[in-house]
Order: C-alpha cells, then sequence, then structure tokens
C-alpha cells in the first residue's frame, strides 16, 4: 500500500493550491492508495477526513505538520493542534498519550552541509540532524 504521508491542502496550507478532493482525485491518478492530511499547525475535524475518504472511496488519514522548535514534525494520534506541541518534549509526551507516532517531515533542512561533493560534511550534517531534539 502507498499512502503519501505528508500532504497539504488549499486554502489551509500556503504551499498547496489543490483544494481537499482535487488532492484525493490526483492521488488516485498517480496511483496512490491513500493520503495523510497533515496541514501545518492545523487538525481537520476527524468526521471531515471520514467525509472525504467516502466521498471519493480513497484512504484518508488525519495527522498533522507540527511547526517545533527543532523543525517540522509529522504526526498521528493527537485529534487537535495545540501551541505546546511547538516544544519537541511536550509534542512526544502528546503523542505518546494518544498512541500515536511522530516521524521528521524534512529532517535535513536546517542541516544541509556546505559542499555536498564533501564527504566529512555531509557526514557531519547527518550528525547534527540525529542530535536535534525534535527528531530523537
Amino acid at each position: 500500500m502507498l499512502i503519501d504521508l505528508h500532504t497539504h491542502t488549499y486554502p489551509l496550507s500556503w504551499d498547496s493550491q489543490l483544494n481537499a478532493d482535487e488532492l484525493v482525485e490526483r492521488s488516485k491518478a498517480a496511483g496512490l492508495d491513500g493520503i495523510m492530511l497533515s496541514e501545518h499547525d492545523w487538525a481537520w475535524n476527524p468526521d471531515d477526513v471520514r467525509a472525504l475518504a467516502a466521498r471519493h472511496n480513497f484512504v484518508v488519514l488525519h495527522g498533522i505538520e507540527v511547526n517545533t522548535d527543532g523543525g517540522h514534525v509529522l504526526i498521528v494520534g493527537p485529534a487537535r493542534y495545540t501551541y505546546a506541541m511547538r516544544r519537541p518534549a511536550e509534542l512526544a509526551r502528546m503523542v505518546r498519550e494518544a498512541d500515536g507516532a511522530m516521524w521528521g517531515a524534512h529532517p535535513y533542512r536546517r542541516h544541509y552541509p556546505q559542499d555536498w561533493d564533501d564527504e566529512a560534511a555531509c557526514a557531519a550534517a547527518v550528525e547534527r540532524a540525529a542530535a536535534n531534539e525534535a527528531l530523537q
């Protein structure tokens, strides 16, 4: 099963031009089996997610992309966004309590090496990313 776990819709996220129905239809056309709606610091109403899935006969999951102090983190479990999620330790606690899961949305974004051809610089970038509290 192929599911895109990092999607956004317009007008809820600035980095999408597709409404939810268009996103589902294009995802189906691309051969995906499902998507997870993961807007920035905003949670879809679970009933609306179920209705979207039923309307298109397609797997649609409920998630959130949280902008933490350590970078963007994708989560499933908590049903709504709260500002406290910006602190990685608090976010991890909330996800654990909801029996959810979390992972880095783009874990190396803040840790790119200066020179991509320098093997040592790339290794150092991985080390910096691994030390990020939000990714632990």
